[in-house]
């Protein structure tokens, strides 16, 4: 008895100790769980900020833009930075994976570095096509000019209108100039013309300037079988007879001198030598040999050289980057 009351006090002693560890691990466990979802979060807003492109200023990742408006964008924030030291960006993205455009524009701001170190005269258009939500990032250097609320009066004048439509490459474009307008102001400098948006379509020109040319083609196909039928039917229904009247009047011709006992060897040789016939083929097509100046001429009237001409016959073988600017929380953005 005194044995099992020893066993149950040192039972109860390892209980009441070990108890305090298991409560403390357990504490630990649900510290360390929060801490990586907090992380986890953390890095899901941080993390996914995509790398600026080489082009720097339309950075298109939904793929939203055509060649040539990416070009003209292009051209238009590297002048404006040349004028102003100003930066205006575009950054398109399928979505955000849930964190908020604002966050996620101030970020990509930073990161980048977009506008001046000195003066934070940057300015970051992000748009999120599936989530349909558009943010305009400024720079606090360009606070003044570009309020909230002004910002906010630019994306429901040139951008959210068209964006309902599903036109972001025509909202962005009208958004882009707006704004840099508003930049190049704020420097003293004459607001530009922007150009007139029309929807490029390059692979569709092209494939019609390839349905063009295969017209283009196929009509002179067309007219090359024509005139190859005519030549064929022309050499029928002339050259053919002719050549072969020609022949059998030589024929008959060599065979009344050889009846008549003269010496007809350097006939035969003279008119049915390889090029003596060719000769007298060639001489079939009268027009042809009247327009070239060759034609006129019987193969009986050949001079002594047609020889020296079979002979020779018969020898014959035939990026930019962002310069350190800042941003905090100005900038205006919207559902669409």
């Amino acid at each position: 008895m005194i044995r099992s009351d020893h066993c149950s006090d040192e039972m109860k002693e390892r209980i009441e100790g070990e108890y305090p560890m298991k409560k403390w691990i357990g504490r630990m466990a649900v510290l360390l769980a929060f801490v990586l979802t907090l992380s986890g979060s953390t890095l899901a807003v941080f993390g996914e900020i995509p790398s600026a492109t080489k082009e720097f200023y339309v950075n298109d990742y939904a793929g939203i833009f055509s060649d040539a408006w990416k070009e003209e964008l292009c051209k238009a924030g590297e002048q404006l930075y040349d004028d102003t030291t100003a930066q205006l960006v575009v950054l398109t993205v399928d979505t955000t994976d849930g964190e908020d455009i604002s966050d996620y524009a101030v970020e990509t701001g930073r990161k980048w570095g977009i506008g001046s170190k000195k003066k934070n005269n940057g300015v970051l258009i992000v748009l999120s096509v599936s989530d349909r939500k558009v943010w305009v990032s400024v720079g606090y250097g360009l606070e003044g000019k570009l309020p909230d609320s002004k910002t906010g009066r630019l994306l429901d004048e040139y951008a959210v209108p068209s964006y309902k439509d599903n036109q972001f490459e025509k909202g962005t474009v009208e958004l882009y100039y707006a704004l840099l307008n508003e930049i190049r102001e704020e420097y003293g400098l004459e607001k530009i013309t922007a150009p007139r948006y029309e929807k490029m379509q390059p692979d569709v020109d092209d494939d019609e300037d390839d349905e063009d040319d295969g017209t283009v083609w196929e009509i002179a196909l067309g007219l090359v079988m024509i005139v190859l039928i005519m030549v064929g039917a022309y050499l029928l229904c002339v050259m053919l007879p002719v050549f072969l009247i020609v022949t059998v009047v030589l024929v008959l011709k060599g065979l009344i001198m050889k009846l008549s006992g003269k010496d007809t060897a350097d006939y035969w040789k003279k008119n049915f030598n390889r090029m003596s016939v060719l000769h007298r083929l060639f001489n079939s097509l009268f027009p042809l040999s009247w327009i070239l100046g060759r034609g006129g001429k019987s193969s009986g009237g050949s001079s002594g050289n047609d020889d020296d001409r079979d002979d020779d016959y018969d020898s014959y073988d035939s990026g930019s980057s962002g310069d350190g600017g800042s941003f905090g929380g100005g900038g205006a953005g919207r559902d669409f």
